[in-house]
């Protein structure tokens, strides 16, 4: 079958007539090489985990905490008594599912800490004991990682089963997954295409009904015609400076945030399908708060002040900065833009490009000194700006990829998590990293799909892939 599954394929290239049948056709350009929940952190993994697998609670998106697995709950003394509705998923799977959540390595493994234990009652009713509880405790386990599957499968041959709208029929990795509706004959194909033109060839021909496209080729004479949808302001890339490194300052900070030439990287690179954050937060969430304005501002001069100020200002400039990002050439060509800038500051720049897998692996054990990185909300809220990318409690993959650590910060994003902060503690907040710099804040990139008549149909699947 897999072999059949090859041709097929194959078959799509070649052929001159679009295949007729129910399937539903997606293309991702990813390695999709694990279902695992607890390391869906791409937003492929996150969105196919909404498909395949259902969790104890769910935000919608007034961001509501609603029950899922849960039929009900009470907090009593920091102990979360939960009663399970009937399903497939038994107390048993949930407690050990969130046991490896918390016990095993994995990049958000800091934000189960609160957890101490989790005790099963009987088949539908389990306690989960906190050291702390907070709001914030509902949302983490409304998340693609706090996702259940049964325990017996997985202990047995590694396989994830949930009890979610659809099953995992076929799996070829890095080449298409098959997923089939439980509740009628639906199947939706997704096929890991890395080459951005098949992928486009394979949609003009009608081979696929929904694909993710760079920003750079949304010109290509080719999509003209083609139903685009264009998402605004949910992730900001960003460099993570290494704060283990103590001649990184604040006045070196400051110096490479006002180097960055970015309205010109984004005019050059981008054809306007990205803009500038509010430090660190795409427009869209700011207005809700203030009017005021946080653009970071570029004047080269006053970099190179600031730099010299710096108590490590000679050693900063004798040695060479290892500047890392992932390979592709996406990100090669906004790392090369943003190493110019840093060059003509006075710095000497090494440019490394890696893997995906290898590039976080080697951020979380402090390596390197700047490192281009894309941060994807977890939460439709201005609080995923905040937290964890500034919590001095989830340092390296659990978000802190800066290793920063400031209790005035902390402090903040503390009420975040208690939901008691307020507009003018906000301000307060971005006025602080404002001035403290703890990042080299750059953009935000939109995201933007074609997508077919057949898929337009399907609301829902849509509305799952695009957002």
């Amino acid at each position: 079958m897999l072999k059949n599954k090859i041709l097929l394929i194959l078959f799509f290239i070649q052929c001159s007539k679009p295949i007729q049948d129910d399937k539903i056709y997606f293309a991702i350009a990813s390695d999709a090489n694990t279902l695992d929940p607890i390391f869906s952190l791409d937003q492929t993994a996150i969105k196919m985990n909404k498909l395949l697998f259902r969790r104890l609670f769910e935000l919608d998106k007034s961001l509501t905490i609603k029950n899922d697995l849960v039929r009900d709950y009470q907090i009593q003394n920091k102990i979360l008594k939960i009663k399970l509705k009937d399903s497939s998923l038994n107390s048993e799977d949930v407690k050990f599912s969130l046991d490896r959540l918390r016990t095993e390595i994995n990049p958000k493994r800091t934000l189960y800490k609160n957890i101490l234990d989790i005790k099963t009652i009987n088949e539908r009713e389990l306690n989960i004991f906190y050291k702390n509880f907070t709001n914030k405790e509902l949302e983490i386990l409304s998340s693609t990682q706090s996702s259940i599957y049964k325990k017996e499968n997985f202990v047995s041959d590694k396989k994830f089963i949930s009890d979610g709208k659809y099953e995992l029929e076929k799996w070829d990795k890095n080449n298409f997954l098959e997923l089939k509706s439980k509740s009628d004959s639906k199947k939706i194909l997704i096929q890991v295409l890395n080459n951005s033109s098949s992928a486009i060839y394979l949609f003009k021909n009608k081979h696929l009904d929904l694909m993710k496209i760079p920003y750079f080729l949304i010109s290509d004479s080719n999509l003209q015609n083609e139903k685009i949808l264009r998402i605004k302001g949910k992730s900001f890339q960003y460099l993570a400076i290494n704060h283990t490194n103590p001649c990184f300052d604040k006045n070196f900070r400051k110096a490479i945030n006002l180097s960055i030439n970015r309205n010109l990287i984004l005019d050059k690179i981008f054809n306007s399908y990205a803009e500038i954050t509010e430090n660190q937060v795409p427009k869209k969430y700011l207005v809700e708060v203030t009017k005021k304005k946080y653009e970071p501002e570029y004047n080269l001069e006053k970099a190179k002040l600031f730099l010299s100020m710096s108590k490590c200002s000679k050693e900063l400039k004798a040695t060479t900065i290892d500047f890392r990002m992932r390979g592709d050439d996406e990100n090669k060509t906004k790392g090369q833009s943003i190493a110019t800038d840093l060059k003509k500051l006075g710095l000497k720049v090494k440019i490394s490009t890696f893997e995906k897998t290898n590039l976080y692996k080697e951020n979380s054990e402090k390596k390197g000194d700047l490192t281009l990185l894309t941060w994807y909300i977890d939460i439709d809220s201005i609080s995923n700006f905040f937290d964890p990318i500034f919590a001095s409690d989830q340092m390296g993959n659990g978000g802190n990829r800066s290793f920063y650590q400031n209790q005035f910060v902390q402090n903040k994003i503390l009420n975040f998590r208690n939901k008691t902060i307020t507009n003018s503690e906000i301000i307060e907040l971005m006025d602080f990293i404002k001035e403290e710099n703890p990042i080299v804040f750059l953009w935000s990139v939109d995201e933007i799909y074609i997508y077919s008549d057949k898929i337009s149909k399907e609301k829902e699947l849509l509305e799952i892939f695009t957002n």
